[in-house]
């Protein structure tokens, strides 16, 4: 089947789109049209299933994966391909996953070693033998890559057959137990000549030349240091206020605390050896349009424009990379039982567009830093030392006003520093540091002429109860605001519901005394009628 197509560039072209008529007929070959099939284009990367309909608009819309030059998740098989790629497509259709990699691997050398690397242990010259083992690793690297996973077989070499058995395992998470069963199944499947590796240890050994390395830097137990260059050689932490030892125990070389680096320095070169991506590494400057109005990309941001200024040289040249650091930490396995937690720092390069600078392949992860959030140090000095809050500024607001309408009294500052600090639990103030202040501002209260506000001001360096810091918004103080005037409202509504009871219920006793009265002159009139009717019956005898 004819793949040229695949390398058109303009997906208006007739050929293109004949080529994708004819993908689609050969994928439903052997499928009813409603069924969905992985997606093959620049996006969806066969990793989404879509409809019939979809993948034609895809391919058209946003092209198709160049480097899937085998469809065999469409219905191709592997024998099929091998028995007359070169001869059928003719020498533009060599492309395979070996010549990829082997590409690749040549574009790293480059990066690292520059032009004439793989010449290099034939040099005379020191300064080039300097890196004359990690050139050899690399060489020999280059060579499993062509070197066939076992004779006769071309689609595999020893290199790309480790390279997607690994990526099969992260992208579906196999255990590294049945990473091992399925190596000793291939290993009894396929010729004795195959180069399979035998564990997955193995496997990672094959790659590490690669350059993917982390470096395990030991760190103080409560994130007070790292024990590197003037820290390295130290058994305990160097801060005064913590002095926790290095080690689980004494004697021992097993650190309490690992912190794993991984270089940035290699990853940042390795985006300038693919021509396409160090060409878009400059797309904030030479591509991105810029609006006033309109912020399509963080060089269109007041921080980017602002930093240009203070750093004019480093501006000038758009290959100097701009980097974003995220953080959040996770229970890497997925219990909330269990209290083991995980920081990993990522770094995002900003140079790129904005459809690329936020896909995975561009996520570097920079450091895994174990351990919970607050290690028990800190929560034991916070403790000890701080006199910190025990409800927030928006929910004391509340406790206020509402102790302010059962009470009917008028709090002070102060007042609201002591409702700030009470303990949820025993009903007393926080810790030994929140009495020690409130006593003081107590006394500063009954012996000067300072009001509350300025008391707190002094002491506090803030006024308890009013929005303030970073976290403080403007939405926080009108929200803050709306809950007070719902309370005055709600106090007023309550007010004038009484006084509307009272008024009833002034009706309905004059009303009450009123039935009386009539109920009274009716028995009075009743006894009357009776008086006179006796008197009117004597009259008649």
């Amino acid at each position: 089947m004819d793949k040229t197509w695949m390398k058109i560039s303009n997906r208006k072209d007739k050929a293109y789109e004949l080529g994708v008529k004819n993908f689609l007929k050969f994928a439903y070959s052997q499928k009813v049209d409603t069924q969905k099939i992985p997606c093959p284009c620049t996006q969806c990367n066969n990793f989404c299933n879509q409809t019939k309909t979809v993948v034609e608009d895809h391919l058209l819309t946003q092209g198709i994966r160049k480097s899937y030059t085998r469809w065999i998740h469409h219905g191709e098989q592997f024998r099929h391909q091998n028995c007359g790629d070169s001869t059928k497509h003719g020498d533009g259709e060599e492309d395979s996953d070996t010549e990829d990699l082997n590409d690749m691997l040549h574009d790293i050398g480059t990066a690292q070693w520059g032009d004439n690397w793989a010449g290099r242990e034939e040099s005379t010259d020191d300064s080039l033998n300097a890196n004359h083992s990690d050139t050899n690793n690399f060489l020999k690297l280059l060579e499993d890559a062509k070197k066939e996973l076992y004779p006769g077989n071309h689609f595999y070499s020893k290199l790309s057959f480790v390279v997607t058995l690994l990526h099969l395992k992260t992208m579906s998470g196999w255990t590294i137990k049945s990473f091992n069963a399925l190596l000793e199944i291939f290993s009894h499947a396929l010729p004795p000549e195959a180069t399979v590796p035998k564990s997955f240890a193995d496997a990672k050994k094959l790659i590490r030349d690669l350059g993917f390395k982390s470096e395990k830097i030991h760190a103080c137990v409560n994130d007070c240091v790292l024990f590197c260059k003037e820290n390295e050689n130290f058994d305990t932490c160097p801060n005064l206020n913590c002095k926790e030892p290095r080690y689980k125990m004494a004697g021992s070389r097993v650190p309490r605390k690992v912190l794993r680096y991984f270089p940035l320095k290699p990853r940042l070169q390795r985006l300038y050896t693919h021509k396409e991506i160090a060409s878009d590494m400059r797309w904030h400057k030479e591509k991105c349009v810029h609006d006033d109005n309109i912020m399509r990309h963080p060089a269109d941001s007041e921080a980017w424009k602002h930093f240009d200024r203070l750093h004019p040289d480093f501006a000038v040249d758009p290959r100097n990379v701009r980097l974003g650091l995220a953080t959040d930490g996770f229970n890497p396995f997925g219990t909330m039982s269990s209290a083991y937690s995980i920081w990993p720092i990522y770094l995002v390069p900003y140079n790129l567009p904005p459809w690329k600078c936020m896909r995975d392949p561009f996520f570097f992860l920079s450091m895994l830093i174990p351990g919970p959030k607050i290690s028990e140090r800190n929560k034991q000095n916070r403790a000890k030392n701080d006199c910190y809050t025990t409800v927030g500024t928006k929910s004391l607001a509340r406790v206020v006003e509402e102790k302010k309408r059962k009470e009917d009294v008028e709090l002070s500052e102060i007042d609201m520093f002591e409702l700030s600090r009470k303990s949820k639990k025993s009903g007393g103030l926080v810790n030994d540091k929140a009495k020690e202040t409130l006593d003081k501002m107590r006394e500063l209260q009954a012996t000067t002429s300072m009001t509350s506000k300025e008391i707190c001001e002094q002491e506090l360096g803030y006024v308890p109860g009013h929005i303030r810091g970073r976290s403080a918004t403007k939405k926080q103080a009108a929200e803050v605001e709306r809950w007070r005037h719902e309370i005055e409202d709600s106090r007023k509504r309550a007010d004038e519901a009484e006084k509307r009871a009272a008024e009833v219920t002034q009706q309905f006793t004059a009303q009450q005394e009123l039935i009386k009265t009539l109920q009274q002159q009716q028995t009075e009139t009743r006894s009357l009628y009776d008086k006179l009717a006796n008197q009117l019956k004597d009259l008649r005898k």
